[in-house]
């Protein structure tokens, strides 16, 4: 695999097919003699969601990973049958540290497409949303105040 960073949710879903369909990884680019079984990493897309709640805003996310095999029909089955593990989970991916071992959390896949590619490929389409916090200024805390004066008389 390269060593560009991927997005942690990025990370999970790859990690996690990896797991149950070992194979090369590339990411942003497939070498012109990539080898077979694969699974080629493009960008990722996303578009905002809005706010979520006063103090969080939630992004959505499409991943279109590709997967080669040795045929289209064998790539299609690939992918159908990560498709299934991947609801056998509940859709629930856990996410991983910079070391590729999971943390106490995970990503919830919304929904996975499974299409057939061109040549020896099939398309696995990824979607999910992230809530993140808003940046918060930072305030002092009032420790002490004065109250002068008292109830407003009539």
């Amino acid at each position: 695999m390269n060593e560009t960073a991927l997005h942690p949710e990025v990370a999970a879903i790859v990690r996690f097919l990896l797991e149950h369909f070992p194979s090369t990884v590339y990411v942003n680019e497939v070498p012109q003699d990539f080898k077979v079984p694969s699974v080629y990493v493009p960008p990722l897309t996303s578009f905002g969601g809005g706010a979520f709640s006063l103090s969080t805003y939630s992004k959505s996310y499409t991943l279109n990973l590709k997967l080669f095999h040795n045929n289209q029909p064998l790539a299609v089955s690939v992918a159908q049958s990560l498709h299934d593990e991947c609801e056998r989970n509940r859709m629930y991916l856990p996410m991983i540290d910079d070391n590729g071992e999971e943390i106490d959390n995970f990503v919830r896949i919304s929904s996975i497409d499974v299409r057939p590619g061109d040549g020896l490929s099939s398309t696995m389409v990824f979607q999910w949303s992230s809530n993140y916090q808003y940046v918060r200024p930072d305030y002092v805390n009032i420790e002490n105040f004065t109250l002068e004066g008292g109830m407003k008389s009539e």
